[in-house]
């Protein structure tokens, strides 16, 4: 047969930018799919460092005095400062979500009450975290619903327990939940970076309300904690607490001391809010202990402009 020493033929051409292609598509692939799972773990691992930071600062028990903050709640924890005075709905029925949007604010100006995420925040130059805050280069909260709360009433409380010291109504004890959605950035088929939902997470913090008016966020405390304030024993072996003695209470009262008149500014702040009454013991009728009974200062308050409130509780132990 006759050799051809011309070159290569057209058939042997095509052939050989066939394969070409096919070995360029499969490597563009391949290239797209390593990228997308790198991208991918790494937003695992920020995301679940988003969620941690988070849910550290949530339930975090340190109060701040925070400049300009309403006096009956300073010092204020970091959630109390940021849904205080906020509406939010009531869980309207059993799997099915009904939150409002909500923003979180971000510490860019110094105030510790706020919150620092990990790393450097953000890449959307935003103050506060919201829908769309874009988090890191491959993260952001989703756009249209990605961080929100509603309330759940607590079926196993006393709704009347008063934790807070708001005088004008009865608070109620509930949960705050707050959900937030969180978006990874990935290439499509086409090579195109796109956001997509990639995880959903629930946390959840008990809050007083008055109607569904946030007043004031219950920070959490363990039980060594616990047992350390009431006087207690704990048994780290057991996870118990034993108390030291038995106690009893007799009531409480206040001590109050202003340069003017009671009612009048500013002698019309704090717990009393102006009436003298509410300074008296009700078992004793006075300011003071039943006989026998040493008067406890357990907490003060007082603003420059000469109004000073002193707490006193009277506990009997055995």
């Amino acid at each position: 047969m006759k050799q051809n020493e011309n070159g290569f033929t057209l058939v042997e051409i095509i052939i050989a930018i066939g394969l070409v292609s096919f070995i360029t598509l499969i490597s563009s692939s391949m290239l797209t799919g390593f990228a997308n799972i790198r991208r991918l773990t790494e937003a695992e691992v920020g995301s679940s460092d988003y969620v941690s930071s988070i849910s550290t600062w949530l339930r975090s028990p340190k109060t701040f005095n925070i400049a300009g903050f309403d006096a009956n709640y300073n010092p204020a924890s970091s959630c109390t400062r940021t849904f205080y005075g906020l509406n939010l709905p009531d869980e309207a029925a059993a799997g099915a979500w009904n939150g409002v949007n909500i923003s979180i604010p971000v510490n860019t100006d110094g105030s510790a009450w706020k919150y620092s995420g990990p790393g450097t925040f953000n890449v959307s130059g935003s103050n506060s975290l919201q829908n769309g805050v874009q988090l890191s280069r491959d993260l952001r909260i989703a756009a249209a619903d990605g961080l929100q709360a509603r309330l759940r009433k607590l079926t196993s409380v006393s709704q009347g327990d008063k934790f807070l010291k708001l005088d004008a109504s009865q608070t109620t004890r509930r949960a705050l939940q707050i959900r937030l959605k969180i978006d990874a950035q990935a290439a499509g088929s086409d090579g195109t970076l796109t956001f997509r939902p990639t995880r959903e997470v629930f946390f959840e913090t008990l809050v007083e309300t008055v109607g569904n008016q946030v007043f004031g966020c219950i920070p959490e405390i363990s039980l060594r904690e616990s047992c350390r304030i009431q006087g207690g024993s704990f048994d780290e072996s057991e996870g118990t607490c034993a108390p030291v003695s038995f106690c009893e209470n007799s009531g409480y009262f206040i001590q109050y001391s202003c340069i003017g008149a009671i009612g009048t500014a500013p002698c019309d702040k704090f717990i009393l809010q102006g009436d003298a009454s509410k300074a008296i013991n009700p078992i004793t009728g006075a300011q003071s202990c039943p006989a026998g009974i040493v008067p406890t200062k357990v907490s003060e308050a007082d603003i420059q402009d000469g109004y000073t409130e002193e707490y006193y509780s009277c506990m009997r132990c055995y």
